[in-house]
């Protein structure tokens, strides 16, 4: 029963029992009252069934340092942070890349999950958005630039997409590092696999074309390593990824 219509009853008991001035001040006060703990009760409920927090810009993510020989072991799931980028509203991790003057490659993995059961394997799809001091997007990979990886063949941990980008102040001072995925993805597995599979011609291909289930969460690695005598840029191509 509403608000209203338990104002109404109230009143109604009291012009049956009695019409006098103070009962119609006591049915006036307890609808107010009832009214102001259902406000009480919205106020307290709505937070907890509210959407996740969707940052305003770039400037207001929590970047999190990294420096030479840094392997950080990191999870975007249901609790992450979300921004809507160009390719969707996705979970990302932040980082604010090292200011020294060197040259870095920063390898990003992306870990398969469900085992080499095509039906039940998943991996979150890496992305990486490139931004200068301002938050201004310098740079984005692309989906084709992640590389299938399996252990016995490339020395990884475990199944995991690879995506490895060069970082050279002398060309662009890039401060930060955004890793997201494309979530439209999710839809799209089973047509990639049979694209895939038709031109599977060795175990590692194979493997690529078994385990291609996208999902909007994942286990993901950085490490990062100082290098010298590497020119030009590897991986990202310019693209905006940021509204």
């Amino acid at each position: 029963m509403c608000t209203s219509e338990v104002t109404r009853s109230v009143i109604a008991l009291g012009i049956h029992c009695s019409t006098t001035d103070d009962f119609m001040h006591h049915a006036i006060t307890l609808s107010l009252r009832i009214a102001t703990c259902c406000l009480l009760v919205a106020l307290i409920i709505n937070p907890l069934l509210a959407a996740p927090l969707r940052h305003a810009e770039p400037a207001d993510f929590q970047y999190e340092p990294l420096s030479d020989r840094s392997v950080v072991d990191f999870v975007i799931g249901g609790n992450s942070d979300t921004f809507e980028f160009q390719t969707g509203v996705s979970g990302f991790k932040a980082f604010a890349l090292p200011n020294d003057g060197s040259r870095y490659l920063v390898d990003i993995q992306s870990f398969v999950d469900g085992g080499t059961d095509p039906a039940k394997s998943h991996v979150f799809y890496p992305l990486a958005a490139l931004l200068l001091e301002d938050f201004l997007v310098s740079r984005t990979t692309e989906l084709d630039s992640a590389h299938f990886e399996l252990p016995l063949l490339e020395h990884a941990e475990a199944p995991a997409y690879r995506v490895t980008v060069l970082l050279d102040p002398s060309e662009v001072n890039e401060r930060y590092l955004v890793i997201y995925t494309a979530p439209p993805l999710s839809n799209q597995g089973q047509s990639k696999r049979q694209r895939h599979s038709r031109a599977a011609t060795d175990l590692a291909e194979q493997g690529k074309a078994d385990l291609l289930g996208a999902s909007l969460y994942g286990r993901l690695r950085i490490t990062m390593r100082a290098v010298d005598g590497i020119r030009g840029n590897q991986g990202p191509k310019s693209s905006e990824a940021t509204r």
